[in-house]
């Protein structure tokens, strides 16, 4: 498996079998950590829903989806997980765009050195970004519930490129609905490969299910 997670795997199966089944954790980081910056970058500055209203409507009209576009230094992002690929998307961040970073993970003595140690609480109540790196074990199962969405700012973007199921995919659907949270870019979801007419395809504050890496 190119990455730290081997959930994906019947590893039983493959252990009956004789078959042996190794991760690769730090393989694919740095691909991920771009991908987290490039998120971060599109939902500031507004650019799909910009692109989309160009495609179909008047030039004015897709201008005005511009004007609640923001630069994202000086912002807070808060990594949940921070292992290798929160480390380097740490350092990209605070150090190429001047952002404050909020760190979380099991041993908070274990944190990159550009990321404040934090409760996970008080990271989702200052994060304008919650980027969600870790791995899908019995603790971090439906980490993101109601209530933990609950804790982050109404404009604040939930980014999830760890697991799926470490999101509840129910909870989270409430909330952008009811705009509880400023929307949310996933690259993985609770139920691999969306089926048509799955709630988070209707929704705009929603981006892009479409282009997942799965």
């Amino acid at each position: 498996m190119h990455g730290t997670g081997t959930d994906l795997v019947p590893i039983a199966d493959a252990t009956a079998r004789g078959v042996m089944v190794a991760n690769l954790p730090g393989g694919n980081a740095q691909s991920v950590a771009e991908y987290c910056v490039l998120a971060m970058l599109m939902l500031a500055r507004n650019v799909l829903a910009i692109t989309n209203a160009l495609h179909s409507g008047p030039w004015d009209a897709a201008r005005l989806r511009g004007a609640g576009a923001h630069e994202i230094s000086g912002m807070t992002l808060g990594i949940v997980g921070a292992g290798e690929i929160g480390g380097r998307l740490a350092r990209i961040c605070r150090h190429g765009f001047g952002m404050r970073v909020l760190g979380n993970r099991r041993r908070l003595n274990c944190l990159p050195p550009e990321a404040e140690p934090s409760r996970l609480d008080d990271l989702l109540a200052a994060s304008d970004f919650v980027v969600v790196t870790c791995p899908l074990t019995p603790e971090t199962h439906h980490l993101f519930n109601r209530e933990r969405l609950g804790l982050m700012k109404r404009t604040a973007w939930l980014i999830n490129v760890g697991r799926g199921a470490v999101v509840q995919e129910e909870a989270l659907v409430e909330a952008l609905r009811g705009r509880r949270i400023g929307g949310a870019m996933l690259d993985v979801f609770e139920h691999y490969r969306l089926p048509p007419g799955h709630p988070l395809l209707a929704l705009d504050n929603a981006v892009p299910p479409r282009t997942s890496r799965g």
